[in-house]
């Protein structure tokens, strides 16, 4: 068999057959050139038909081939217009395709096409709003602000020789400069001359109602021939119609002319119209004269004893603030100050009451102390009882009751003659006190909630008659002055089992309690409750509060011979007490003529001050007491 090489040609399908085959045009920009020389078959009639990707598409060949998106368009030929297919925004020459359908340009398509000269605003032709402050520009009329520079709007500004803004003429009005004659205006304060007629700036004149030009007051003064009458502004006498400018206004024809006329007694002063005259100048009565003092026809100065109500004085020689002492209770007077009470009502001084809110009358601070109720902390003091806590501090100030927590300090340390934690030994932390254990007193964890966590185990030691407690010697005896002895306890029971009572704090000399020399806490079985006798022979509280399994705090706190009881910073009881206590020494769950009376639980925090702590409700610490100052 022969073959030989046949050029590139659109044959017909088949030999005899006039029909034309119509193959795709394959993209020119892709298609790959197969070897023309193709082996034919003399015998046999060869096939001619071509391979799609002999047809070569070009964007000029009327044909929509290749990556067109429509005849000649769209994908890498050029962009399509308005109205032809479409498969990106990119085969648009508006940027927009919607649908597959290139769209004609719009102010709101997001795009910058059309004459715009930013997106979707500027160019003359477009219609287009105008562009905002930074968008591309061509030129001032692109812009909102009419100003286009290097391309960009740029905001107005009063000196870019455009009227823009809020301008009413070029570069004034508005919030620019006022603007001269002649130019555009709105308001009156556009202009210079703050007239503004017709649209127009007009030149100050002496008959427009405004001042302005050389005009002192409205159309009158300066250049203008009209002068200025009584009050209106000037700045000569020359303006006025009385020719008489003082303190820059038109003054009247009489008192302020200089001259002394009319009824006046001196230059401008005394007689029935002008004001009173002052000191030194010439009078007839002490109408004429400032302070109302006229002796031997000369005007006085105002004295605190002339007997007369003059000069700042509220009432006769008295108030004002000035030399002048206080007015008494029922004079007139403008404010507190004028008053002796410091309150003034109604023009009338008052008498001192403890709710004027002033401080008067023989109080330390406003509406307390003195004869008035006790005065809070912090407040002004001179005595205790001018305290609701009856402890006037250090510079006559009302102090709290000094708890002295730990972290806080007592300021009550140096008075304090024993203090024993119970949380790790029971010893005295202030280092002033002796102790002696009896039997078998232990540091416990248990019961929970003691304060600083521990408290000291007491109870009988295994059998009747054997209570486990301590002694307690301090350095001195609490004596007749203030006191306080506080401490906190546990009770499982209200008696020793061999007994009717158990002591928890109890004198070291006599018994029963309540002939001891020390402030007395007991619990009895006949009350099932906390018992304290506040001192020899006195009468015994009995707090029915008081319970069983459960930590309670007491106080007894002695200030000024009154002893306040408190259970948990709580005053349940107050009783008078001017006993003088002689024993240094006192027992804890024990008493010193037999080993029994037990407190049936545990205790701890037994503090004794010889200072008076408390004497309303207070605050008790969390943990333990602070062991200085």
């Amino acid at each position: 068999m022969r073959t030989r090489a046949v050029p590139l040609l659109i044959l017909c399908a088949a030999c005899g057959d006039n029909t034309s085959v119509t193959t795709p045009s394959p993209d020119l920009r892709t298609a790959v050139i197969p070897d023309l020389s193709i082996p034919i078959d003399l015998v046999t009639p060869p096939d001619f038909t071509l391979p799609p990707d002999l047809y070569m598409a070009v964007c000029n060949d009327g044909v929509m081939n290749g990556s067109e998106t429509d005849v000649d368009c769209g994908g890498t030929c050029s962009p399509c217009k308005d109205h032809q297919h479409c498969m990106v925004a990119g085969d648009c020459t508006s940027g927009v395709c919607t649908a597959q359908i290139c769209q004609i340009p719009a102010c709101g398509d997001g795009v910058l096409n059309g004459g715009e000269s930013d997106v979707d605003c500027g160019g003359s032709a477009t219609g287009c709003a105008r562009c905002a402050n930074g968008k591309m520009c061509t030129s001032g009329g692109d812009c909102q602000s009419l100003a286009c520079s290097a391309n960009q709007c740029v905001a107005s500004s009063c000196t870019d020789t455009i009227k823009n803004g809020d301008e009413t003429d070029v570069d004034c009005g508005g919030s620019c400069a006022k603007c001269n004659p002649g130019q555009t205006c709105k308001v009156a304060n556009d202009c210079a001359s703050g007239v503004c007629t017709g649209g127009k700036c007009v030149a100050a004149a002496c008959t427009d109602g405004v001042r302005n030009g050389s005009e002192t007051d409205v159309d009158c003064g300066g250049s203008c021939a009209a002068k200025c009458t009584f009050g209106k502004s000037c700045a000569i006498g020359g303006d006025c119609v009385f020719g008489v400018c003082t303190n820059k206004l038109c003054a009247a024809a009489t008192c302020v002319d200089s001259v002394k006329n009319g009824t006046e007694t001196d230059v401008d002063c005394g007689g029935n119209l002008c004001m009173g005259c002052a000191t030194g100048k010439t009078c007839n009565a002490g109408a004429d004269c400032l302070s109302l003092s006229c002796k031997s026809n000369q005007c006085q100065a105002a004295t605190c004893s002339d007997g007369i109500k003059n000069g700042t004085e509220t009432a006769i020689d008295c108030g004002g603030g000035g030399a002048c002492s206080a007015c008494a209770n029922g004079l007139a007077c403008k404010i507190g100050s004028d008053c002796i009470s410091l309150v003034c009502t109604s023009g009338v001084c008052q008498a001192p009451t403890c709710s004027d809110q002033t401080l008067n009358g023989n109080e330390t601070d406003v509406d307390c102390g003195g004869s008035c109720s006790g005065c809070a902390v912090g407040k002004k003091c001179k005595m205790p009882s001018d305290c609701l806590s009856m402890i006037c501090g250090s510079g006559g100030t009302c102090a709290s009751s000094p708890t002295g927590c730990a972290g806080a300090g007592d300021p009550l340390w140096t008075s304090v003659l024993a203090y024993i934690p119970c949380t790790s030994t029971i010893a005295d932390a202030s280092g002033k006190s002796a102790i002696v254990t009896y039997r078998n007193p232990t540091i416990s964890a248990s019961p929970s909630g003691a304060p600083g966590g521990a408290s000291c185990s007491l109870g009988e030691a295994g059998s009747t008659g054997t209570a486990n407690g301590f002694q307690v010697t301090m350095p001195s005896a609490l004596g007749s002055g203030d006191y306080t002895v506080e401490f906190t306890i546990y009770q499982t029971a209200w008696n020793d089992p061999t007994d009717q009572q158990s002591e928890v704090l109890i004198t070291s000399t006599t018994y029963p309690p309540g002939a001891g020399t020390f402030p007395t806490f007991f619990s009895h079985a006949s009350t099932n409750h906390m018992q304290f006798i506040p001192g020899s022979g006195g009468q015994s509280v009995t707090d029915s509060g008081s319970a069983l399994n459960t930590w309670e705090s007491y106080a007894a706190s002695r200030v000024s011979g009154t002893v306040y009881l408190f259970r948990n910073g709580t005053l349940i009881s107050t009783a008078s007490d001017s006993s003088n206590y002689g024993d240094k020494t006192f027992f804890v769950s024990h008493q010193m003529n037999g080993s029994y009376n037990a407190v049936m639980g545990s205790m701890g925090q037994i503090r004794v001050t010889a200072a008076g702590r408390y004497t309303g409700n207070y605050t008790m610490c969390s943990g333990s007491f602070a062991t200085s100052n």
